[in-house]
């Protein structure tokens, strides 16, 4: 089943009945004089970019007149949110965009998802969070459901002030094979667990796409997939 866009009257309708303030998550309430919002008013993005709100009754005012296609708030914290001045301290943020995943197990047109594209995009970003907790004893996470994907946002006070983040991205979404495939723990218990991930999901009609995405890695480890396999099964936690 795939899904339709709602109407600028069904979106006045859900933000009139169903939309309500309290479903907020709590960090994004405790920290909302902070942050830069952008609105897309008509699923063209956001257009509407550098808005703020001094009040959770101000930010809950401007949903239901304006119920806007998507709205979007700042990773960043600023001491002038309105001009992205004075930068504070930032989330780290997985972006799972169930359209993007690199091996789907349904037959979605392009730029288009359905349940099965969300439930994986879903365990996808489990994946990361159980990586995030057992590597980096990171506890304040929360799982948000974007629409189309999942963001994975990580809070814990100590990673808010991390400035390069792109060594944490390549191990949390194994972009290299490591040099002991086998060893029980760490980052080699990361990467069979993504290589997991996406080889339970590969259909024969995709296999010739998946080498080419990553040709590296399939070809060094499809000769051995058998031993791969029971490994994975007997060694890594599900």
């Amino acid at each position: 089943m795939e899904f339709k866009e709602a109407t600028l009257e069904e979106r006045h309708l859900y933000y009139k009945k169903e939309w309500k303030i309290k479903d907020l998550p709590p960090f994004l309430i405790d920290s909302l004089k902070q942050r830069e919002f952008g609105f897309d008013h008509d699923g063209n993005g956001p257009k509407d970019r550098y808005e703020t709100f001094n009040s959770v009754r101000e930010f809950e005012r401007f949903m239901k007149i304006k119920a806007p296609y998507a709205a979007y708030s700042s990773i960043s914290y600023y001491e002038k949110p309105e001009k992205r001045e004075g930068w504070m301290k930032a989330e780290i943020v997985f972006d799972i965009d169930a359209k993007d995943l690199k091996v789907r197990r349904c037959d979605c047109t392009p730029g288009n998802i359905c349940e099965i594209c969300l439930e994986d995009a879903k365990e996808l970003a489990l994946t990361i969070i159980d990586t995030l907790r057992s590597n980096f004893d990171l506890k304040n996470i929360f799982l948000i459901y974007s629409g189309r994907g999942y963001h994975v946002r990580v809070l814990d006070e100590e990673a808010l002030y991390i400035e390069d983040r792109s060594k944490i991205f390549d191990y949390v979404t194994a972009s290299r094979v490591p040099e002991d495939l086998f060893m029980k723990h760490g980052y080699p218990e990361v990467f069979r667990k993504m290589f997991a991930f996406t080889f339970s999901r590969m259909k024969n009609m995709r296999s010739k796409e998946l080498i080419e995405n990553r040709e590296e890695i399939i070809n060094r480890m499809l000769n051995r997939r058998v031993d791969f396999l029971d490994f994975v099964r007997k060694n890594t936690k599900k």
